[in-house]
């Protein structure tokens, strides 16, 4: 889900089913779940203003929505067996005993950084990838795309010496 729209792992638990507009295919982010020094794993407003967001939903996802959402009858889209909505550290220790039991190096926030290189090596619109991602500045965007050897032999075998 994250990898399909580039959202934040908090953003993406505290998710429900208001957010999720299928007449209109989109998907508003206005809250996440994140601590304070007064408040631990709470729904909140998101980190920055950029960061409340309206997303296009691509047909593949509100396929997959629209059953998710059939099964899963509670308000928030991930959460537990009682409908608490889950939060990062949860999640992360499952994928940690997942990751060291497969051998792969992976966490949750890969795949935002994969969100980003796919849009920017596919040569998208740095604006439209910061915006989607919530960010508020481009830079931001392109520092979370990874570059990789084929990419690197593409764009020198693309080089025009003068």
């Amino acid at each position: 889900f994250p990898v399909t729209i580039g959202i934040r792992p908090a953003e993406c638990f505290a998710i429900t089913r208001d957010c999720i507009d299928l007449q209109n295919n989109q998907l508003e982010i206005k809250c996440e779940v994140g601590s304070s020094l007064t408040e631990k794993k709470t729904i909140r407003q998101t980190k920055t203003p950029e960061s409340m967001r309206k997303i296009p939903i691509v047909p593949e996802l509100a396929t997959l929505l629209k059953e998710w959402m059939f099964i899963n009858s509670n308000d928030f889209l991930f959460c537990d067996k009682n409908g608490v909505y889950l939060d990062s550290d949860k999640v992360s220790t499952k994928l940690r005993v997942i990751r060291n039991k497969l051998g792969i190096e992976f966490n949750m926030y890969r795949l935002r950084h994969k969100f980003s290189t796919d849009l920017i090596i596919n040569n998208n619109d740095p604006r439209t990838i910061m915006e989607l991602m919530g960010h508020n500045n481009t830079n931001m965007t392109i520092s979370y795309a990874r570059s990789n050897d084929e990419k690197k032999k593409e764009t020198l075998g693309n080089r025009k010496p003068n």
